[in-house]
């Protein structure tokens, strides 16, 4: 009778073991698989947007420089390479030659 117990308490413990185990793998993967953002640091000369607006208005955009954003008269143009458009926020643009 002792032998049955030992073995009984023994596959339970291993059986709370081994789900504890798969219970920990699965966690684990939720977090590694789950929702993920995109993270950077933003570079000198970059804009992003900080209203809606015509996109060469001069309350239109923020530019980085220093460590951090500042609000700049001077639109973003075709060579600068990052420009973030914030959401919720629209732009008008005008034709060229128009």
């Amino acid at each position: 009778m002792k032998i049955r117990v030992r073995t009984t308490i023994r596959r339970r413990i291993f059986s709370l073991g081994l789900f504890l185990s798969l219970l920990g793998v699965i966690i684990v993967t939720l977090l590694f698989i789950g929702p993920q953002r995109d993270a950077y640091a933003s570079a000198n000369g970059e804009y992003q947007s900080r209203a809606t607006g015509n996109w060469s208005g001069t309350t239109t955009w923020q530019k980085y420089g220093g460590g951090s954003w500042g609000n700049t008269v001077t639109p973003p143009t075709s060579i600068d390479k990052v420009i973030t458009i914030l959401s919720g926020l629209g732009y008008k643009v005008k034709k060229a030659g128009g």
